[in-house]
């Protein structure tokens, strides 16, 4: 049996008799493996895929506080470990608002120091997740942002600057897109209350659903069981899949409300996908392609030096897909050992084998993708499902070909990128990109998805689209990105791509390899003013008909 927390359980006492309602929240299950600890007692906080430090400096608390007025009121947007917090509370002569989203936190907080008595005199009023709309309501005289998660919870300081608006729709948590469908909501004068369907438990997901009153939740790309939590608490689920994943669709269950796909919209990147849906389940399923943000891409004023920092005749911005296609490439290996059986090692020779042939054959065409076909007819244990079920572990819910697919995926871009380094091509990305320095291409690391990304896309050069091998079907963000910013972009062809934009005027393409060459060539010699002619046509299509905006109003009202 665990052991609790003697502070704790003293804190959730003195929380049982002026707030029953959370204390008995703070004992649900959380999520807690986006915080570590060091050697030294300092603490880490994940952001997406990054660790920032939690523990704060003095230096720091001090800045926080800076412009405080202890005889009013205040809120703390964050408590991270509470340091900031026990600042605060030792010079207020006023009640102290002390929210967060993090139930983790909260809880370790609470472990960390006794709050008795500041919690039964009303000197702090401890506030967790969708409690802030009581505040956001009421008003409260001064918010004091916790130094790093201050910046994390900016959605929820909008929300206590703007106030509750009568259409409010609850953001599920996840990757940088997420802020620019908050930004667009917001624009569309639509409250966002952020929704963690990753570290909440289900019963606060419940209770957010019952206490926002939510037109919808929104979520980018589906997760496992978001259907039936919206299901019990009769909120209409919206998914937006924009991001290509390696994963099993997980079939979607009936609910204590019926069928739990029934007040849920899917839409979907991938025309291909629409059917993958609905064999999972649901019922109202619809393609809809990217967009762009136009308020974080458009037309810039570059001074010289920001020209000079994106002075480039060719560019591609993106991952190498290297790093993750290798490790992709192992996971799957493993699961062949252990589906095969009998001496690994014989085993792993096998399936190195097979990939190699399967990767080379694929080397060979890259404009027809040939993994799944190959990999199967070479490996047809590999075919789900699998006998083993320590195979299918192994594969952690991912299709085999899926995984083989990205690092066929990272060969392509690769290559592609290598083939035109003799011709100076610039590219941001990860560090993958390293491997195609030798063929005169110029590595310059890592991009800001915000305003460095908007600066590069808004140069002079031809800006490469190299969509990932195994989804030909779609067109990628960063075609809308390139365009929404009046860049020219050479974008892969796919089958939708003249459907949404007019090819030769509003932008280019490209089917092959040598294509690509050619029509590099062409653009090179075009000059600088045909392409910006090019690309400010692209601009007025992406604005008249392909902002994120756009897309939102159609899946709301579906």
């Amino acid at each position: 049996m665990t052991s609790i927390d003697p502070l704790l359980l003293a804190n959730l006492a003195a929380l049982r008799e002026v707030n029953p309602d959370l204390m008995l929240r703070i004992t649900w299950p959380c999520g807690s493996e986006h915080v570590a600890w060091s050697d030294d007692g300092g603490a880490a906080f994940r952001i997406h895929r990054e660790w920032h430090r939690l523990s704060v400096t003095q230096a720091e608390i001090a800045a926080a506080l800076a412009g405080y007025d202890p005889e009013k009121e205040a809120l703390l947007l964050g408590l991270g470990l509470g340091d900031v917090l026990e600042r605060l509370v030792s010079g207020a002569n006023a009640p102290v608002l002390a929210w967060e989203r993090d139930p983790w936190l909260l809880r370790l907080v609470l472990s960390r120091r006794d709050w008795t008595d500041e919690i039964s005199s009303g000197a702090v009023r401890f506030m967790l997740t969708t409690d802030l709309l009581d505040v956001a309501r009421e008003g409260v005289a001064q918010v004091l942002p916790h130094p790093l998660l201050g910046a994390v919870y900016r959605h929820e300081a909008l929300l206590l600057r703007d106030g509750v608006q009568e259409r409010r729709v609850l953001l599920g948590l996840g990757g940088l897109f997420v802020d620019d469908l908050a930004d667009t909501l917001r624009g569309e004068g639509v409250s966002v209350i952020p929704w963690d369907t990753s570290g909440w438990s289900r019963e606060e997901l419940a209770r957010a659903g019952k206490v926002v009153e939510a037109e919808a939740a929104l979520q980018i790309n589906y997760t496992r069981g978001l259907a039936e939590a919206c299901a019990e608490v009769g909120v209409p689920l919206r998914v937006w899949e924009i991001d290509p994943s390696t994963d099993e669709l997980p079939s979607v269950a009936g609910g204590p409300l019926g069928p739990a796909s029934q007040g849920a919209v899917v839409a979907t990147w991938r025309e291909a996908h629409v059917e993958l849906f609905k064999q999972a389940g649901f019922t109202r399923v619809l393609h809809l392609p990217l967009a762009a943000n136009e308020r974080n891409r458009r037309p810039l004023e570059l001074s010289l030096e920001e020209k000079a920092e994106v002075d480039a005749d060719i560019v591609f911005v993106g991952s190498s897909m290297v790093e993750q296609g290798f490790a992709f490439r192992q996971r799957l290996l493993a699961a062949y050992v252990l589906a095969r059986g009998g001496d690994p090692s014989s085993a792993a020779k096998e399936g190195e084998a097979a990939f190699e042939s399967v990767l080379e054959a694929q080397r060979n065409d890259f404009s027809v993708y040939v993994v799944p076909e190959r990999l199967y007819a070479a490996l047809p244990l590999l075919r789900a499902p699998m006998a083993s079920q320590a195979a299918q572990e192994a594969l952690q819910g991912a299709r085999a070909d899926a995984l083989l697919g990205e690092m066929a995926g990272a060969h392509k871009r690769i290559t592609y990128v290598a083939n035109l380094g003799q011709v100076g091509i610039h590219v941001w990305g990860d560090d993958g990109w390293r491997h195609v320095e030798e063929y005169g291409v110029v590595y310059r690391g890592p991009a800001g998805h915000r305003t460095q990304l908007t600066r590069i896309y808004n140069s002079d050069a031809i800006h490469l689209d190299i969509g990932r091998l195994y989804q030909s079907d779609i067109i990628t963000m960063r075609v809308f990105d390139v365009l929404a910013c009046g860049g020219f972009c050479l974008a892969e062809w796919s089958p939708g791509l003249e459907a949404l934009f007019v090819v030769g005027e509003e932008l280019d393409c490209y089917r092959t390899l040598e294509e690509m060459l050619q029509k590099v060539e062409y653009w090179l010699d075009a000059g600088p003013e045909a392409r910006r002619a090019v690309g400010e046509r692209g601009r007025q299509r992406v604005l008249s008909d392909h902002t994120i905006a756009h897309r939102l109003r159609v899946l709301l009202k579906s």
